[in-house]
């Protein structure tokens, strides 16, 4: 009796581990994505496909990553019905010749999604999609690119 007792104590407390460690979610350290950004030359704002806006220069997309402050980003599941508002998509140079002349390729590097009415983004890079709620001035700081 025992020993079927302590085989269903200890199934119930590896069901309880287990169950725990599947529904937890973990936060990303974005910091380490940061520099990406960090790294573009160049961020389109899109909205259906239309370029509203571009961003480019050195300070133009530090004062970008700032106005981000990805460091209160919070990952959480995007609501169902989440439609697309704006994206921007982050290129960086794919060859930069010395010659003053010549033509840069750019190479698509992540995107950031925003959505309608909503305080939620994607955050997508390297083939890897990150979901977060941000903070209400974030969107409201994104949202400017509409204009």
């Amino acid at each position: 009796m025992k020993k079927i007792l302590t085989a269903i104590l200890s199934i119930l407390i590896l069901i309880g581990i287990c169950g725990c460690g599947f529904t937890q979610q973990q936060d990303v350290d974005m910091t380490k994505y940061s520099s990406n950004i960090e790294k573009s030359d160049r961020i389109d704002v899109m909205k259906n496909e239309e370029r509203l806006d571009l961003i480019s220069g050195h300070n133009n997309i530090e004062d970008f990553i700032t106005s981000l402050k990805i460091e209160e980003w919070r990952m959480k599941d995007l609501p169902k019905d989440s439609k697309v508002d704006l994206e921007f998509i982050l290129y960086s140079t794919k060859n930069q010749d010395e010659e003053e002349s010549a033509d840069y390729e750019f190479e698509e590097k992540g995107r950031i999604l925003t959505y309608e009415d909503s305080r939620y983004l994607t955050f997508e890079i390297n083939k890897i999609q990150f979901n977060f709620k941000v903070p209400k001035e974030v969107i409201e700081y994104l949202n400017t690119f509409k204009n």
